[in-house]
């Protein structure tokens, strides 16, 4: 029985020890330690081609992935770096709402949402414009192709029709390279301002829940 009792103490005390010993970790030790290179920590060729995500994905090929193969988020993507921002966000929302005394409006929570991230959505929405303007341009360089294969002239050496289908296959090849770079950086950019915005929403509302009275929350369900 002792040394059950025993036991039985030093399992109750272990889980403190574990919550402790974590909530004093630095990430950003963590991520040296490991070599792991995250994506603020590459340079710009690396951020536009999604080079610095291969080493999780050749360790992933190799083997199964555990906790500390997966590289950590940026500072930026972070919840406890995001939420401040948005709370000054949201007061300054409610502030503006409260400036006509006469007619108060209700706060807009997409305002708030749109003063923190609009940078992001600016730069994504251009890169969406991009690729919508390459949609275009790329059956303009195939007809342009075609028609200069149609239309070669007979006397012409058979290296000027080669010289001709290269130069606008290499266009066509660029077109659509600079597509998929657009598309690609749009639809990342744009799921990390989705993540981003409900890592805000969601630690925003649990906290919320801690200052609610009883008669509050007889209101709503746990959902």
């Amino acid at each position: 029985p002792e040394i059950i009792n025993q036991q039985r103490k030093h399992n109750s005390h272990q889980p403190d020890e574990d919550v402790d010993r974590w909530s004093k970790v630095d990430y950003d030790e963590v991520d040296t330690e490991l070599g792991v290179r995250r994506q603020s920590d590459a340079h710009f060729l690396s951020k536009a081609t999604f080079a610095w995500i291969k080493g999780v994905l050749r360790e992933g090929f190799s083997k199964s992935l555990q906790l500390h193969d997966i590289k950590n988020l940026n500072r930026v993507d972070r919840c406890r770096e995001r939420i401040t921002p948005f709370k000054d966000a949201w007061r300054s929302e409610k502030a503006s709402s409260q400036l006509d005394q006469n007619n108060p409006r209700t706060p807009s929570l997409f305002g708030a949402l749109f003063h923190l991230h609009y940078r992001q959505l600016l730069l994504a929405a251009f890169f969406k414009f991009l690729n919508d303007i390459q949609q275009f341009v790329g059956p303009l360089v195939l007809n342009i192709l075609l028609v200069s294969i149609e239309n070669r002239p007979k006397n012409a050496p058979d290296t000027h029709g080669i010289v001709t289908g290269l130069i606008w296959s290499l266009g066509l090849f660029v077109v659509y390279t600079f597509q998929s770079f657009c598309i690609t950086q749009y639809n990342f950019r744009m799921l990390r301002m989705g993540m981003n915005v409900k890592s805000v929403l969601v630690s925003s509302i649990y906290e919320k829940t801690f200052f609610i009275d009883g008669e509050a929350k007889k209101k709503y369900n746990n959902g």
